[in-house]
């Protein structure tokens, strides 16, 4: 009778050391989901103090002004409590005060789905039912009581309780079912490890790679993300917060549904940006899914950018190339005057010219590699010079060129510092109206020397000065036939500027003029 009394005085301490592990378990992970969720609302209460008060980027943010109509938890903050939290449903919710002079005027409040890991419960449940199995057999197999191994097993439990991630054994002494005890406990303590293990590995590797990774749950909640995402997507806690993304969001929706890795691509207009997306389905990561985002941007855009430069190129040649074929059918298939023939000619000759131009302007923005030769040029002298080559069209126009123009040396590279003001210049001249003006300046300081062209021509608005510099694009004023350029000045003068490491600078207002200045490092 008393061996019965102790062994059901025994299992009463087992069950109820069982249970306290458990709440223990669960109140240090509950503490670590606090803790985390409170350091996201001290960064969103400082953002909020810093000036910004963009709600609609924060996922689950709530503020509230007063305490008519809040949850319980709310009410408390604005009693005085400071901060505050509760468990509603599932989620993890924070509220906190946000004080003037002392004065709680508003209360900030947060949410987040609790993410309890319920393996390691299970672990623990399985664990905790087996021993006590084999101490039942042993108990009821037993013919005499065996204080010692009570004893042993006693201490078992408590070291289990203090530190459930170790190796738990009792000194068995050859006996086979505390042999058995130990045995199974080395293998969970094996399985138990090496899962932990290998999910600390997962979240370490995650941290150090240099492009957005995240992970989320089958809630849509993100679970863990590394620096690079959070740089790209700051307000990011769930994937909700791609709701404008409709496409990307559909993405990660549909993998809830199947579980086998898939991959997309897509581009991000609030970040401009393109990525290579793929979601994996990583067993020790207990149903979670992995993202990862490599930035594909750059190789994405340059074949952008080279098929719309091939197209405007066909474009741009077969303006003067169809005006071309049409005036020699005319002059060889028609009986024409003379003076029609000279008319056509000079067009044919006009339009060979422009064609010309232009392969030269492509061939100059295709050139890679440059090899860059400096010589000590006076630079003044070749303003006077590009001047003297453009004077016809200069006069044709009737403008009056203003010049101020110091001896200035500098240390650069002739071909490029020419292909710049030449196109700076000619710029001005196309786009200026009949008896308009430009000014032309040259001075220097210690550190650069600059040139600047002002015209008093249609002027550019500013939608268009974000593009001015692109490849063959004219504003909607200059696409009329009497614009003879390439649509490539720009471009070129922008090209070159790269490898001078100089500076480009434009200020414009429509129907007012333009003002363009480069500063060119000595």
């Amino acid at each position: 009778m008393k061996k019965h009394f102790k062994f059901i005085i025994f299992s009463i301490i087992y069950i109820c050391t069982t249970i306290l592990l458990s709440k223990s378990i669960a109140a240090s992970l509950l503490n670590s989901e606090i803790s985390s969720l409170e350091k996201k609302l001290d960064q969103i209460v400082q953002e909020i103090k810093d000036g910004n008060r963009t709600r609609s980027t924060y996922t689950e943010l709530q503020i509230f002004t007063d305490d008519n109509n809040v949850p319980e938890d709310v009410q408390n903050v604005f009693k005085g409590s400071g901060h505050s939290n509760s468990i509603i449903n599932g989620n993890l919710y924070i509220s906190t005060p946000l004080t003037v002079n002392g004065k709680t005027k508003e209360v900030i409040r947060i949410g987040e789905k609790l993410n309890v890991n319920t393996s390691i419960f299970e672990l623990i449940f399985l664990y905790s039912t087996v021993i006590y199995l084999f101490i039942l057999i042993y108990y009821f197999n037993s013919k005499s009581s065996n204080d010692r191994e009570i004893s042993e097993i006693n201490k078992i439990i408590t070291r289990f309780h203090k530190n459930p991630y170790q190796e738990l054994r009792v000194d068995s002494q050859s006996d086979p079912i505390l042999d058995s005890v130990n045995n199974y406990s080395s293998q969970v303590y094996a399985i138990l490890n090496d899962k932990n293990q290998q999910i600390d590995n997962i979240l370490k590797l995650i941290n150090t790679l240099d492009f957005p990774v995240f992970i989320y749950d089958d809630q849509g909640s993100l679970i863990k993300s590394n620096d690079s995402f959070k740089l790209e997507f700051p307000y990011a806690m769930n994937i909700s917060y791609f709701k404008d993304q409709i496409e990307f969001l559909n993405f990660l929706v549909s993998n809830l549904v199947g579980s086998n890795d898939i991959q997309g691509q897509f581009y991000f207009e609030d970040i401009d940006k393109y990525f290579q997306v793929k979601i994996s389905n990583i067993d020790n990561l207990q149903g979670n899914y992995i993202v990862s985002m490599l930035d594909i941007s750059e190789p994405i855009k340059a074949k952008i950018s080279q098929d719309n430069f091939i197209a405007n190129v066909s474009h741009e040649l077969k303006t003067p190339l169809t005006s071309i074929i049409g005036f020699s059918d005319a002059i060889t298939t028609h009986n024409i005057s003379q003076e029609q023939i000279n008319e056509f000619s000079l067009i044919i000759k006009k339009e060979a010219r422009r064609l010309e131009n232009l392969v030269n302007d492509t061939l100059k923005l295709t050139k890679n590699n440059i090899k860059i030769q400096k010589n000590e040029i006076q630079i003044n002298e070749i303003i006077e010079d590009i001047l003297s080559k453009l004077y016809f069209q200069i006069e044709e126009k009737k403008l009056l060129v203003e010049k101020q123009l110091e001896d200035i040396y500098l240390l650069t590279n002739y071909d490029l510092f020419y292909g710049i003001a030449k196109n700076i210049i000619e710029n001005a001249i196309f786009y200026t109206k009949d008896n308009g003006k430009i000014y032309i300046s040259l001075n220097n300081d210690d550190k650069n020397a600059y040139l600047t062209v002002k015209d008093n021509g249609i002027g550019i608005s500013l939608v268009n000065q974000e593009r001015i510099f692109e490849r063959f694009y004219r504003v909607d004023g200059a696409r009329t036939n009497t614009t003879n350029g390439t649509g490539l000045g720009l471009a070129i003068v922008k090209h070159n500027a790269k490898y001078l490491d100089a500076k480009i600078s434009m200020t414009s207002k429509l129907d007012e003029g333009t003002e363009i200045s480069v500063a060119f490092p000595k």
